[in-house]
């Protein structure tokens, strides 16, 4: 097989271990980030109000609009320019990305970031080649040297950007990067159809299936742990120290499954080279009481992504079906459609030419021959 020259992004996610002086700077980074992002929607909305009042058009949400406002909150708050420029203008770009989906797409209102959340993030741009990574060890001056863990020599082009990610107090770091395509996958002739469900995780067409992952023990110890902090005063020395026991019961909960959806999607990547799912709308589904609990754990969407871009990376044709196609509801024999068909029924019999259909199954079958 000739090789790729095409250039692709890539990324790769580093575990790091700061030091005292290093992590005061990724927390200062974070509230400066927080502090841009959170004032700039204010100063919208406020501005908004005020035109409202007055029966005044409000002024439009574009680059310039925005701009104004950051260079405003630079010089009546000099500590932001700690960051440098371009770290800046990051923090205020998805903010005006943000009022686009908004007022364009129908996108939920823009949303203030929360000093104690889970998961916080600032974007740094490499530029003039200021970051570079050497010997598993990444390097920009304000922060000096930080070790990578887990690094194997897969940064090979140039470094776009790195985010600085603090997930459930650990922190990581996230480089972005250029890289040729990597070769295809030899080709095998396969097509298939998948089905994922909370019950069984991915059900094919060819009668294969991929379980859900049971994390019951895990799934125990952070409830327990939940509990435990409920009990706690906010803020006091033992609910820190219970706090950073969750996290780390999540942690290794997201860590196992992360791992596990690599696995299962590299497995179906390399098998087929013609891969059909369903278009999901998991934020709708979530809404309904008999999914919701169940499409956390499981988190269906984060497997899709999964096939969706190995697929891209590795020379697959990856089919998306229309979102309210009733895969289960068709008999996959005869064409007939049920459209009594319950959520807890997992078996039903075809009314019209008599055979017994699995649901999943079935789903997987209709999703294969859509479109033939």
């Amino acid at each position: 097989m000739e090789s790729c020259n095409i250039m692709v992004y890539c990324a790769c996610k580093h575990r790091v271990y700061p030091n005292q002086k290093q992590e005061r700077l990724f927390n200062e980074y974070l509230g400066h980030s927080r502090f841009i992002h959170n004032n700039i929607i204010s100063e919208i909305e406020y501005n908004r109000r005020i035109c409202n009042l007055f029966n005044v058009r409000a002024p439009y949400v574009n680059r310039s609009y925005v701009e104004s406002i950051f260079n405003y909150l630079r010089v009546f708050y000099p500590f932001i320019n700690d960051l440098d420029i371009n770290t800046m203008q990051a923090c205020y770009n998805p903010v005006l990305i943000a009022y686009e989906n908004f007022f364009k797409r129908g996108f939920g209102h823009p949303k203030f970031k929360k000093k104690n959340a889970a998961s916080q993030s600032v974007k740094i741009n490499n530029i003039n080649n200021r970051i570079r990574v050497e010997n598993g060890k990444l390097y920009w001056k304000p922060f000096g040297w930080i070790n990578l863990k887990g690094y194997r020599s897969e940064i090979t082009g140039k470094i776009k950007y790195i985010i600085l990610k603090k997930q459930n107090s650990q922190w990581f770091i996230i480089v972005q990067y250029d890289t040729q395509l990597p070769e295809p996958l030899k080709k095998t002739g396969k097509e298939v159809g998948i089905d994922l469900g909370v019950k069984t995780l991915a059900t094919l067409s060819d009668c294969k299936a991929k379980a859900t992952l049971k994390l019951t023990e895990t799934n125990a110890k952070i409830k327990k742990t939940q509990k435990e902090l409920k009990r706690k005063e906010y803020g006091s020395r033992e609910y820190k120290k219970v706090l950073k026991t969750l996290h780390k019961h999540i942690n290794k909960r997201n860590n196992i499954k992360r791992e596990y959806y690599h696995k299962i999607s590299k497995e179906i990547v390399c098998e087929y080279d013609v891969i059909k799912m369903e278009n999901l709308n998991l934020k709708e589904m979530i809404l309904d009481p008999d999914y919701s609990k169940g499409l956390h754990e499981v988190s269906l969407g984060k497997l899709k992504n999964m096939i969706k871009y190995k697929c891209e990376l590795y020379g697959k044709t990856y089919i998306e079906i229309p979102r309210y196609y009733p895969s289960s509801q068709i008999c996959h024999v005869c064409g007939y459609r049920n459209t009594n068909l319950g959520i807890e029924e997992r078996k039903w019999q075809c009314p019209q030419c008599g055979a017994i259909l699995d649901r999943d199954l079935n789903a997987s079958i209709n999703i294969l021959n859509y479109g033939k």
